[in-house]
């Protein structure tokens, strides 16, 4: 399970720890948790901030929601936002409208800007998107 929680949440000591704690409030006195705890452990976070996600999802344009979605749904992989390949699986028109849209995206803080490398900024908000 700890294998599995820590592929998921691309090794961020945050998310980790998030996860740990749920394990041990789930775990009884002196037991452990089992594999199966982990879905449990991933619906239990992404739950408890459903509402935030809601309000979220909602302040975004539907090209934002639609090339969010798309990135949610490659979520752990990390994709070419603008490749063809990309754009003709999830039905983008063009790049420059994906681009606006990332940027957009950027602005509101759900993506982050590394040097070009564009990554979600909160990673229980793509699993709820996976979800959604």
């Amino acid at each position: 399970m700890v294998e599995r929680l820590y592929k998921c949440f691309q090794g961020i000591t945050w998310y980790l720890q998030l996860s740990m704690n749920e394990a041990f409030t789930m775990a009884e006195r002196g037991g452990s948790v089992d594999e199966e705890a982990y879905g449990q452990i991933l619906n239990h976070l992404v739950d408890s901030k459903r509402f935030t996600f809601e309000d979220r999802y909602a302040s975004l344009t539907e090209k934002q929601k639609t090339v969010l979605m798309a990135i949610a749904s490659e979520f752990p992989s990390q994709v070419t936002l603008t490749s063809q390949d990309f754009m003709t699986r999830y039905n983008l028109k063009t790049a420059s409208s994906v681009q606006t849209a990332v940027k957009g995206l950027v602005e509101k803080g759900i993506l982050s800007d590394n040097h070009g490398i564009r990554r979600p900024t909160d990673l229980l908000f793509m699993l709820w998107l996976k979800d959604f």
